[in-house]
């Protein structure tokens, strides 16, 4: 969505090699503040996201807008981690993210390959045009 800036920044996390295939990827992300470490050394590349994770990376690709959106009707809305809700209220509201099912959330569930493609293509069409 960004296509391929290029990246001054040094690397701020130990546990991204250096050339490694998202080294500048993780700069840039970071950089940008999209992305946080796991702790203030670690990136942690390996930890599988979670889709309240890559609710959040979205979120704040679009400035971390305010939402006013009720997660009530999900049985799981407790689960979303407080760091992540202002993101998941924004990513339902605007249909970014959808519930695994009518009544759940699934926040702290890995986000799929296929669910991760879905979010990115939602959030693209939504706000990227």
């Amino acid at each position: 969505l960004a296509g391929c800036p290029e990246v001054s920044t040094e690397q701020p996390f130990e546990d991204v090699a250096a050339g490694s295939y998202y080294d500048a990827a993780v700069r840039w992300a970071y950089a940008e503040g999209y992305i946080n470490g796991t702790d203030a050394d670690s990136f942690s590349p390996n930890v599988s996201l979670s889709r309240e994770m890559a609710a959040t990376i979205l979120w704040r690709m679009e400035g971390a807008p305010a939402s006013g959106q009720s997660l009530e009707t999900y049985t799981d809305a407790d689960q979303v981690h407080g760091w992540a809700l202002d993101a998941m209220r924004w990513a339902v509201e605007n249909g970014v993210i959808e519930g695994t099912s009518n009544v759940t959330l699934s926040p702290t569930a890995t986000a799929t390959r296929a669910q991760g493609t879905v979010l990115i293509v939602r959030y693209a069409e939504s706000f990227k045009k």
